[in-house]
C-alpha cells in the first residue's frame, strides 16, 4: 500500500510505480490481496515474479543459500 502525496513530476499511475500494481493494492499476511479495501478473487494475478535467488525462487538451488 502506498502512502503520502505526489513525489516528482508524475502521479503513481503515470510513472514506473504503476508496474507495482494499482495504487490501492495491498498484500495481506494471510496471502489474500485487496484493492481499495475489497478482496480479489484470484490473488495470484497480483503476485510478481520471484527475485532471482530469493526465498520464493523455485529455480534457486540449496547451494545458493548460505
Amino acid at each position: 500500500m502506498t502512502f503520502g502525496g505526489r513525489e516528482g513530476d508524475h502521479g503513481y499511475e503515470e510513472g514506473p510505480e504503476s508496474k507495482l500494481g494499482p495504487s490501492g493494492l495491498r498484500h495481506l499476511d494471510d496471502g489474500s490481496v485487496e484493492i481499495d479495501g475489497e478482496k480479489v478473487d484470484d490473488p495470484s494475478e497480483y503476485k510478481g515474479d520471484p527475485i532471482p535467488g530469493g526465498p520464493t525462487d523455485q529455480g534457486a538451488s540449496a547451494s545458493d543459500e548460505e
